[in-house]
């Protein structure tokens, strides 16, 4: 094994210690734009089975986000889409 690659990820390249970032290539990824967040909302609703009213929910709830704003991230959408899930599973089950 005469060679070992390794690959690390950080939130703020600027933030890692100057002798790790010397052994390392830097390799800037973009987040997702809000046209490609809104194109994941539908495919992972449609996948969870959730109705295409939940498309819109969630659609909506991300236009609030200004552009570029760092607290619109796949996670957050993610979130919003377990929350409602859940209150979908919520329903079912009162009924």
């Amino acid at each position: 094994m005469d060679r070992i690659n390794w690959i690390l990820a950080s939130n703020d390249a600027r933030l890692l210690p100057a002798p790790l970032a010397s052994r390392l290539r830097v390799v800037p990824v973009r987040g997702p734009t809000r046209a490609e967040m809104l194109a994941f909302v539908a495919r992972e609703i449609a996948r969870r089975g959730l109705d295409e009213e939940a498309v819109e929910t969630v659609a909506a709830l991300i236009r609030l986000y200004p552009e570029g704003d760092e607290r619109l991230n796949l996670r957050t959408v993610v979130r919003l889409i377990e929350d409602l899930a859940a209150l979908a599973d919520m329903a079912e089950v009162r009924h």
